[in-house]
């Protein structure tokens, strides 16, 4: 929290160094080439709105009116009644998982994403695992409730919800899934995810 932070800066009268560890993406169709990220991946939907929102057909019509806070809404809209759940095998240090009719899939670094949505409430920037929240199995109505919940980092006992852990963990979809990092889309499906081998230090 913001004020204990400070009054800890207050208290030991010198900045406070914080370690971080960052994500790897390495993707598999060509491994010389690897990206880093912060706070989270998320693949599927919502990589799905940010590209449905990039390529609004008046985004700039609306840019140009000062309507920009209706491009993401529209395209969040237009994004639920196109959208098609995949499956998804994720291959971790010792076991693979398969799950199906998944509507997104997300590896927080952070517990929050999206502007304040608690995806991973248990996650910490200061250890090398990932929390791994994968989405499946939602009606359209209850989707939006669970992101509701999600606001509040209440959604982690909903039915189709699976979090796990993971310091190492691949992707793999029979199509090509978009996926975004840090709010940015980044590419497809297959790719490999890794703990950074050694974290970042920040002076606060």
């Amino acid at each position: 929290k913001k004020l204990d932070l400070i009054q800890e800066i207050k208290k030991v009268k010198r900045p406070l160094t914080r370690t971080f560890h960052l994500g790897s993406v390495n993707f598999l169709q060509d491994k010389s080439q690897i990206l880093y990220f912060m706070n989270h991946i998320g693949i599927g939907f919502d990589a799905y709105v940010n590209k449905k929102a990039m390529e609004f057909p008046l985004r700039r019509v609306f840019l140009f009116l000062r309507l920009r806070f209706l491009v993401y809404p529209l395209s969040h809209l237009h994004a639920s009644a196109t959208f098609k759940p995949f499956t998804l095998a994720c291959t971790t240090e010792d076991e693979t998982r398969e799950f199906h009719d998944v509507w997104f899939a997300v590896v927080s670094n952070h517990p929050f994403y999206g502007g304040g949505m608690k995806a991973a409430p248990l996650a910490n920037p200061r250890e090398k695992t990932f929390d791994i929240v994968i989405v499946e199995n939602q009606p359209f109505l209850k989707k939006y409730w669970l992101l509701c919940l999600m606001a509040f980092g209440k959604h982690t006992k909903m039915d189709g919800v699976t979090m796990f852990k993971a310091k190492d963990i691949t992707f793999y979809t029979k199509d090509k899934i978009a996926f975004h990092a840090d709010g940015e889309i980044m590419g497809t499906t297959p790719f490999r995810l890794a703990s950074s081998p050694s974290p970042l230090r920040i002076k606060t």
